[in-house]
C-alpha cells in the first residue's frame, strides 16, 4: 500500500509539475520582438542572471528589431531617443507570447522580466 501512494504521489507532483510546462524555470530560446513606428530609434539593455555573475548587453537599435538569446531567466529595458514615437516589446517562449509592454511616451522606456512566476 506505501508503494501505491508513494507512485500515486509522485504521478500528482509530475503531473502538477506539467500543467505550466511552456513556463517552467529550463533554458529555452526567448525571441525579443519590437515593433511599432518604422525607424524609432531605441537604446537596448539585456540582462541574463547566471549564477556567478550577468550577462549584459547595451546596445542600440531601429525598430522593427527581433533577437533571440537562450536563457532561463532574462530582463530586457529598451527606451526611445527622442519624445516622438510609439514602440511595443515582446517576449516569445515555445511561439507564445509570454510577456509584452508598449509605450508612446516621450522618451519612454519598456522593462520586462521573465519567467513568470
Amino acid at each position: 500500500m506505501k508503494k501505491f501512494l508513494l507512485l500515486c504521489c509522485s504521478l500528482g507532483f509530475l503531473l502538477f509539475a506539467g500543467v505550466n510546462a511552456s513556463h517552467a524555470l529550463f533554458p529555452a530560446d526567448i525571441t525579443i520582438r519590437v515593433t511599432g513606428d518604422a525607424g524609432l530609434e531605441l537604446a537596448a539593455d539585456v540582462t541574463i542572471p547566471k549564477t556567478g555573475g550577468n550577462e549584459k548587453a547595451m546596445f542600440d537599435i531601429v525598430v522593427p528589431w527581433e533577437g533571440t538569446v537562450y536563457a532561463e531567466l532574462l530582463t530586457v529595458q529598451f527606451q526611445k531617443q527622442s519624445s516622438d514615437g510609439y514602440f511595443k516589446v515582446q517576449l516569445i517562449r515555445h511561439g507564445e507570447v509570454v510577456r509584452e509592454g508598449e509605450t508612446s511616451a516621450a522618451y519612454g522606456k519598456v522593462w520586462l522580466t521573465m519567467p513568470l512566476f
